[in-house]
């Protein structure tokens, strides 16, 4: 797939090879304004040990992840709190996953992993960044800082990642997954195998 891919192998993407990027961008304030009403509504983000307790390779600490869709089937209990990332979402060509992601104060690191389904890559969009010490994510040898309101596209699938956070803040970005852009024909095939890997992962 990444032979046919239209925008090139990667594995970092940006405003010049994917341009609705921008609209995403601009939304970021909303975005972000959703998510506080949330928490501050007594809700919680479940921890990634929550959601996959048989997969220890993330560390012990909190790692928080709020879904509002997987592989393309919004969670109706969630998305009714945020009308305007769906709707901002939509805009996405090939929208498969989209879920917030929370890092706590106290977490400093997340192990180098892969993941991601097949065919797609993982948009990164910065809601909440610590304003003192670092805070990025290395892919590739490639270290990239989050910024408030500003997004980028990795290939988490074919090159190992990991976390850093130097800083005593949360951080909260929203990662949204969607299909490779392809050519018309590889692109309806690429959709048939990520249904069919996401049946196996299911079974």
């Amino acid at each position: 797939l990444r032979c046919f891919s239209t925008i090139g192998s990667g594995p970092v993407w940006g405003r010049q090879e994917l341009p609705w990027l921008v609209d995403i961008e601009r939304m970021h304030g909303s975005i972000m304004a959703e998510m506080q009403a949330y928490l501050a509504a007594g809700n919680r983000l479940p921890d990634k040990s929550d959601l996959d307790p048989n997969h220890a390779v993330y560390g012990r600490e909190r790692w928080e992840l709020l879904h509002l869709q997987v592989c393309g089937e919004p969670i109706a209990s969630v998305v009714r709190h945020f009308p305007v990332t769906m709707a901002t979402l939509a805009r996405v060509p090939g929208l498969c996953t989209a879920m917030f992601s929370r890092l706590p104060p106290e977490r400093s690191y997340i192990p180098r992993h892969r993941d991601g389904e097949s065919g797609t890559l993982r948009m990164h969009l910065g809601l909440k960044v610590p304003d003192q010490g670092r805070c990025y994510i290395r892919i590739a040898d490639q270290d990239l800082s989050w910024q408030v309101g500003r997004a980028f596209v990795m290939d988490v699938g074919a090159n190992e990642h990991e976390v850093l956070k130097d800083a005593e803040q949360e951080r909260i970005i929203l990662i949204v997954d969607f299909l490779r852009p392809l050519p018309r024909t590889i692109a309806w095939i690429s959709w048939w195998l990520y249904r069919w890997h996401v049946g196996k992962a299911a079974r």
